[in-house]
């Protein structure tokens, strides 16, 4: 299954993102920290596509939301 996080840097996102990971998906992980997306991107390389985002800003959220529609195909 193909599965996107926004905020997937902390707290629950994160929570989410390796239960998610661990049970066989392929995650889209968004946040505004480029470095905590990569760290969590190098736990799962082969699962993981990274796009970087702020949440108060809906431009940057369509954009990142954009790019993994077309990473997932």
């Amino acid at each position: 299954m193909n599965i996107v996080i926004i905020g997937a840097t902390s707290g629950i996102g994160k929570a989410l993102f390796v239960k998610y990971a661990n049970a066989d998906n392929r995650i889209g992980i968004v946040g505004r920290r480029t470095n905590q997306l990569n760290v969590l991107s190098q736990q799962y390389p082969s699962k993981t596509i990274v796009s970087k985002a702020d949440v108060t800003n809906l431009n940057e959220i369509e954009q990142a939301i954009n790019t993994l529609l077309k990473e997932f195909g």
